[in-house]
């Protein structure tokens, strides 16, 4: 998009369905996920942007997947960050030498 560029209503809104008012992600399809062998952590969502319905969807399709379901209440916060440390230590790039 160039600098400076001009957008009408009706583009911003068909730009905000498009993500927005599907039934899954945008980006890519249920086989897709299928596919993703890499480990990977979710983190449920609970709001317009990204629905919960959908992140139990994307957790039931991807193989290899850890899933942290609340984890924005502030009591909770220190677990899900040493959680999130422990995921990243177990699956960090080890270079071969």
């Amino acid at each position: 998009i160039d600098k400076g560029a001009t957008f009408s209503i009706d583009e911003v809104n068909a730009f905000g369905h498009g993500l927005f008012d599907s039934e899954f992600v945008f980006s890519v399809s249920r086989d897709f996920l299928r596919t993703i062998t890499t480990p990977l952590l979710l983190l449920y969502g609970n709001d317009r942007a990204h629905p919960r319905g959908v992140s139990e969807q994307v957790a039931s399709l991807l193989p290899n997947v850890e899933v942290i379901e609340h984890w924005r209440d502030p009591e909770v916060v220190p677990e899900v960050i040493d959680r999130m440390r422990r995921f990243l230590r177990k699956h960090q790039l080890v270079s071969a030498r």
